[in-house]
């Protein structure tokens, strides 16, 4: 029955698993194009900004396990949702760290998942799951009571999922020929769709696009991972500008697999190769370089997805090592929770 999820790390999760045990490097380079300034088109490398302020990580209980944890959405309350992908579990934790509730499990049915691929809450709380293999969105309370759900395109289904200030739902959609976004209203009535394969603005890579990000305004960042960019979209789908390609120190192709957008429109990605670091680099809303934060160990151990809440804070998917009350120790995925220096 797992067979499937298996197959299907050669086409996704590997995205994920390639993140992990890569080797730390100083500096990063990126080409930015768009609505960036001319000086922001061909940035030279950046140096590592001051370090990021952990101000808590999970860990140290049963409940706060996090098996193959990878995405991350965060409410109005700063409350904390993690995906556990291969393990079709949702975890929930408040604005101070502590456990509050779990839901899911394997199969077909409603409040089941197989492997999910991105979270989002809405103004109202509501939480909405891509079921990949499933192909198909679920849609949540906040305590997690399963409400609604509505197919994605076939045959291979939705990676990352936003929600923007009105309710309606975008969808990366991950299909071998045809890859695009899909917008629905909360209902799930699909209302539009763009995106074919290629490299011309608007297009995406064979890979399809991965991850999004809606700011206020509902404009949709869109990680182009085969291009090794992002792309910026109204909310109806035009395109407004892209920011990349992204390149490490010695000039080949980083992987961006990541982005979150905080209220003050700066943009926040991820991205990685097999030679440099994980890294979150922070830009304005016009591209223009802020920050970067590299993954050289310790608290930024082998870093996972990203979330931004109302207040700036940065939650991320990381290592750690956590000593669980029956004295097991063990280097362990974990959520961490961070305030900008």
């Amino acid at each position: 029955m797992r067979f499937r999820k298996f197959l299907l790390i050669s086409t996704f999760a590997l995205l994920i698993l390639a993140v992990f045990g890569l080797k730390p490097h100083p500096s990063i380079a990126q080409n930015v194009e768009g609505t960036a300034s001319p000086e922001a088109a061909t940035a030279s490398p950046v140096p590592t900004s001051q370090p990021l302020i952990l101000l808590w990580q999970t860990g140290g209980s049963r409940d706060d396990r996090l098996p193959d944890a990878n995405f991350i959405a965060v409410d109005n309350q700063g409350n904390c949702y993690v995906t556990t992908g291969t393990n079709d579990v949702v975890k929930k934790f408040d604005t101070n760290g502590k456990f509050v509730a779990e839901w899911g499990e394997y199969g077909t049915g409603d409040g089941q998942f197989d492997f999910q691929t991105g979270i989002a809450v809405d103004a109202q709380g509501n939480v909405f799951i891509s079921d990949f293999l499933n192909t198909r969105v679920q849609k949540f309370d906040s305590a997690g009571k399963f409400l609604a759900k509505w197919a994605t395109e076939a045959p291979v289904g939705p990676t990352g999922i936003g929600v923007d200030m009105q309710g309606n739902v975008y969808v990366a959609n991950h299909r071998p020929h045809d890859h695009h976004i899909q917008k629905f209203d909360s209902t799930g009535r699909l209302l539009s769709a763009w995106g074919p394969t290629g490299t011309d603005d608007g297009q995406f890579a064979p890979s399809g696009p991965q991850q999004l990000a809606v700011d206020k305004q509902g404009n949709v960042y869109v990680t182009d991972r085969g291009n090794h960019r992002i792309q910026k979209f109204d909310s109806n789908g035009k395109f407004l500008a892209k920011f990349g390609p992204f390149r490490d120190s010695k000039g080949q192709d980083l992987y961006p697999s990541g982005v979150a957008v905080d209220t003050q429109g700066n943009i926040y990605i991820e991205a990685w190769n097999s030679y440099e670091p994980y890294f979150v680099q922070k830009l304005d809303p016009n591209g223009n370089f802020l920050a970067q934060w590299t993954a050289v160990g310790g608290d930024l151990d082998q870093t996972g997805f990203i979330a931004v809440d109302g207040q700036g804070d940065i939650y991320i998917i990381a290592n750690a090592d956590v000593t669980y009350p029956s004295g097991l120790k063990l280097n362990t995925a974990v959520l961490k929770k961070f305030r900008q220096p």
